[in-house]
């Protein structure tokens, strides 16, 4: 932990985040309204019907962003792409305001283009902005992310107040009026001059391995809420009941977000004046996840008024959870991507998410009748990615101090030659074996054939994980005989792992050598 010193957020936080607020207010307050519009007098579709177009809008979305995301930043820039898609976006909601099939469709093909060229260029942008300031970019990506929040919920209770007083018509014109309004903070934003980034300690290949894994690590946090998701709405909708809450259902679908501005705001404070490690944030987001899934444990199928506390602090450690994750996943994308093609790499990263969702959405019906089987695994996941994020991080920090040992004692030794010494103190085929050792302690659980090994099978995964972290920290005899035995259950996919942890001891007994003749 230390102190930031020299750096602040500039006014350009503020335009950027103004924007956001009222695009947000007028896309979703669109979208809260869109399947009533659909269902209603006008276009009387069915309501199945209504639902599959509403999903085809928010995938047609992602597809977009990479088009919208790959012209910011291969041919007119990320500044004029926003300002596109504003435009274009506006012009949708104009369009949507026509009473008819055509200007339905016509409208929201207008609204997805222009939201594709919007939002993965104003995350580059608004990344790029803090570049300067890398250590207030956990910060900085929390009050842009909080903006989507504030503006999804003053959309939802705008818009739909005026579909409800003035009509739908009324209310596409005014989001599309807020589109153009938002036009307004983004022009006065400094253009921003890229300067080259010297990252002489971190090789191209440790860059791409790290957007991939903070790729899978926000994918895997969203699949397993996706998981839960039903029972979390269904156990909100029972204590509305039991607490006679009224709210107008096109704000109720952000009720549970209540504790995201708060935590938000706080975490903003603290990491405006502190800084500490993104991975140490990571693993507090996927703890507080796994305490918030433990609290929902607690809830029977049907909860009573005193069963509030514990949906409430599911709440709270579920958004000290997101804040933690998704803002600095943000901040991860864009310290280690090639600046120049950000805005392609969030796109990319969006739509790779997208995919591990939809995989996750296959698991659905099997925690229907079983919540609690999904609050476990979603426990066990949490923990493991926690563990791994660790165990990662004291890798790359040990192989990280060995080549900067290298460089003080051989100033000649050049950055292609001391990554060429690198070696990594847990390979691959080793983080295949732990991955593969995951998959069957799932599998136990979830099977009732085999769900009695469960016990078995994971205190023998603790053991590899103990026994990875040993030899992390230089413990390699020790540590490779526990993963081993941790192994042995596992067998015969667990001789993966066994041969990977040997080849570690021989890496490590290199690396040993090398670094002697060095000394």
């Amino acid at each position: 932990m230390e102190k930031i010193l020299n750096q602040k957020h500039s006014t350009d936080t503020l335009y950027y985040s103004l924007t956001r607020i009222l695009q947000s207010v007028a896309f979703y307050g669109i979208s809260a309204i869109l399947v009533l519009y659909m269902t209603g007098e006008t276009l009387q579709m069915e309501r199945n019907e209504a639902f599959e177009f509403y999903g085809l809008v928010l995938s047609s979305v992602l597809f977009s962003s990479v088009v919208g995301a790959l012209v910011g930043d291969l041919l007119i820039g990320n500044k004029k792409a926003m300002i596109i898609g504003i435009i274009v976006q506006a012009l949708g909601a104009f369009v949507l305001s026509i009473p008819s099939s055509y200007g339905l469709y016509a409208g929201f093909f207008l609204m997805v283009v222009g939201s594709g060229f919007f939002t993965p260029n104003i995350l580059s942008n608004y990344g790029k902005m803090y570049l300067k300031t890398p250590k207030l970019l956990d910060a900085g990506f929390t009050i842009f992310y909080v903006t989507f929040y504030i503006g999804s919920f003053i959309g939802a209770l705008l818009i739909g107040y005026l579909r409800e007083k003035q009509g739908f018509s009324i209310a596409f014109l005014f989001a599309g009026l807020l589109s153009l309004v938002s036009l307004i903070p983004i022009v006065r934003t400094k253009d921003i001059e890229l300067e080259p980034q010297e990252r002489v300690t971190e090789p191209q290949g440790n860059r791409l391995l790290t957007i991939i894994m903070a790729i899978l690590i926000l994918g895997l946090f969203w699949g397993i809420y996706t998981i839960v998701d039903i029972r979390i709405l269904d156990l909100k909708q029972q204590l509305d009941e039991l607490l006679t809450l009224e709210s107008p259902e096109s704000i109720k679908q952000y009720l549970s977000s209540i504790f995201i501005l708060p935590v938000s705001i706080i975490a903003v404070i603290i990491w405006t004046k502190v800084y500490r490690s993104q991975s140490f944030r990571l693993v507090i987001g996927f703890l507080s996840g796994a305490v918030a899934l433990g609290f929902l444990m607690l809830i029977p199928d049907t909860p009573q008024t005193n069963h509030v506390v514990y949906f409430l602090l599911s709440m709270l450690f579920l958004a000290i959870a997101e804040i933690h994750i998704e803002p600095v996943i943000y901040s991860v994308l864009t310290k280690h991507s090639n600046p120049k093609y950000l805005a392609t790499t969030m796109s990319l990263a969006f739509l790779l998410i997208r995919g591990i969702l939809i995989g996750f959405g296959f698991l659905i019906n099997m925690f229907f009748d079983d919540p609690v089987l999904g609050f476990t695994l979603g426990i066990i996941l949490m923990i493991l990615v926690s563990v791994g994020i660790v165990i990662y991080k004291t890798t790359s920090r040990n192989t990280y101090n060995i080549n900067q040992q290298i460089n003080k004692l051989n100033p000649q030794t050049n950055n292609m030659e001391i990554n060429n010494m690198e070696i990594k103190k847990i390979n691959s085929l080793t983080i295949v074996g732990i991955v593969l050792n995951t998959l069957i302690l799932v599998y136990t659980f979830l099977s009732p054939r085999y769900n009695v090994l469960t016990p078995i099978t994971a205190i023998a995964l603790l053991i590899c994980i103990v026994g990875l972290v040993l030899m992390v920290k230089d413990k390699v005899k020790l540590g490779s005989i526990l993963f081993y035995i941790g192994s042995v259950i596992f067998i015969p996919i667990g001789i993966i792992g066994i041969l990977g942890v040997r080849k570690t001891v021989s890496e490590l007994q290199e690396e040993k050598f090398n670094k002697e003749n060095y000394e």
